[in-house]
């Protein structure tokens, strides 16, 4: 008797599990029949709307400020700015503005540009090719210092999840830059 209870339980665990399973229980999208799950959309392109620098050197790599001022060495920092290109690609898409005297120990978030003819944020990108931005110092008349740079696809920074935006932070060598915006779809 103990054995057929035993059985009884165990079909009508089994018939539950069985009959609460369908083809048609997406919550996302209740007419999808994805074995239950989301639909994952994919974007179109990636728009970037904000460029940031988390992290760069205090010093050079052979150990000298970036800048040269006897008089007031705090002046002696970089005066940082970012270049977004198409890697292998000459021309900017986009040129920041330059942030004077940068602190190593903070944050910069670039969006406007140095001129008209620099660019502008957002941008949208296409999806499977790489990207280049370049973190440089701007030394005026003795021309610029680059300090470091991050390459991205944006195919590699989509997750499948139906996100709407994305922030990613990438690290590179001493570098730590980092892109925030929005996923077309």
């Amino acid at each position: 008797m103990k054995s057929k209870i035993n059985f009884l339980a165990v079909l009508i665990t089994a018939f539950t599990i069985f009959s609460a399973c369908s083809d048609n229980d997406n919550p996302v999208d209740p007419n999808n029949n994805n074995n239950g799950g989301p639909v994952i959309k994919t974007p179109t392109s990636m728009q970037i709307q904000t460029i940031f620098v988390s992290r760069f050197p205090e010093k050079k790599s052979d150990g000298n400020l970036w800048d040269w001022d006897p008089i007031f060495p705090l002046n002696a920092r970089p005066d940082i700015f970012v270049r977004f290109n198409l890697d292998g690609s000459s021309s900017a898409i986009f040129r920041s503005k330059t942030e004077e005297q940068a602190d190593y120990q903070y944050s910069y978030y670039f969006r406007d540009p140095a001129s008209a003819n620099d660019g502008s944020l957002p941008h949208n990108t296409g999806m499977n090719n790489i990207y280049k931005i370049t973190l440089s110092d701007d030394d005026g008349i003795w021309g610029t210092e680059e300090i470091g740079s991050v390459y991205f696809n944006p195919a590699d920074i989509y997750n499948n999840d139906n996100a709407e935006t994305f922030n990613r932070s990438i690290v590179s060598g001493s570098v730590t830059i980092g892109i925030s915006g929005k996923w077309n779809y």
